[in-house]
């Protein structure tokens, strides 16, 4: 399952080349970045700010290994704006992902208590540990 990725992104068609008809791929470009590929159609996600793509999902950018072009960039730029929409939502616990109390779109990122608000994709709601179609 995906556990970051369609947050704050919308969905956008592209002209990457799926090597499989169906799954999700880590963009060619990008650490940010992935495609997911349904019927050989590729649509392009971006994970959400402090998270890079890791082999099958969205992980916080200091777990993951990326040698990309502009991936160190991609990754600084995420910290910044990271830090500037730092929340004061309190974290059920140090580390993890967890449901908004206000909205069904909406969910926090917790890493040593310290929270971050994000979105889902439109069209898509956080169940348990990610967003899912509606």
């Amino acid at each position: 399952t995906q556990s970051t990725g369609e947050e704050e992104q919308e969905e956008e068609q592209s002209d990457f080349d799926c090597p499989e008809p169906t799954g999700w791929f880590a963009s060619p470009t990008s650490c940010a970045d992935y495609y997911g590929c349904s019927g050989d159609v590729a649509w392009k996600y971006t994970c959400a700010e402090g998270t890079l793509w890791d082999v099958d999902n969205c992980q916080w950018s200091d777990l993951v290994n990326c040698d990309k072009d502009g991936g160190e960039d991609e990754e600084e730029e995420q910290e910044e704006e990271q830090e500037e929409e730092q929340s004061d939502f309190d974290c059920p616990e140090p580390t993890g992902w967890f449901a908004s109390p206000t909205s069904c779109a909406d969910y926090y990122g917790c890493s040593g208590n310290v929270a971050w608000k994000y979105t889902c994709a439109e069209g898509t709601l956080w169940d348990v540990d990610n967003c899912q179609l509606e």
